[in-house]
């Protein structure tokens, strides 16, 4: 090497500088590019974040509004199954007024069954003592006309001519 620093083989030390900032100058060209590449890849890794994000952010908007409208729909169910009770317990309570009635009727129904029956059973001792009465007259009367039927016999003419006083 000479004083100046010069190599035998004829390069300078000046050369050997500039080789090694080319060298760093493109390190820090290539180091300067992979961090734009990553910092392209960091912007899109964020964007596409942001884009999950905004989808996460319709999605949970849509499930709020299938929410709303299910607490909507569940309300108009318990509105119609509350108003379906009272309308069944006002179902059973003409129902049991009904079966009240009915078992009024049946009572009345039994009444007027006891009560046709002891008519019946009346009317037809009233038949019976009037068959009997009927029989009594019939006998007294056949008896009476037998008494008729002897004094015109037994009386003198037969009966063909009136007696004269």
């Amino acid at each position: 090497m000479t004083p100046n620093g010069d190599s035998p083989s004829g390069n300078s030390r000046m050369d050997r500088i500039e080789a090694t900032l080319d060298r760093l100058s493109a390190r820090q060209d290539k180091a300067a590019e992979q961090h734009e590449k990553a910092v392209e890849r960091q912007d899109r890794s964020i964007e596409h974040l942001f884009e999950v994000s905004r989808q996460r952010d319709r999605e949970i908007d849509r499930l709020l509004e299938i929410a709303n409208r299910n607490n909507e729909t569940f309300a108009r169910i318990a509105s119609t199954l509350e108003a379906h009770t009272e309308s069944h317990a006002d179902h059973e309570a003409m129902i049991a007024d009904h079966d009240a009635r009915l078992a009024e009727h049946a009572a009345k129904m039994a009444e007027y069954e006891a009560s046709i029956r002891e008519a019946r059973k009346r009317s037809e001792e009233e038949i019976r003592r009037g068959a009997e009465v009927h029989r009594e007259v019939e006998e007294k009367l056949n008896a009476l006309i037998q008494i008729v039927d002897e004094t015109i016999r037994k009386k003198p003419g037969n009966g063909d001519q009136p007696k004269s006083n």
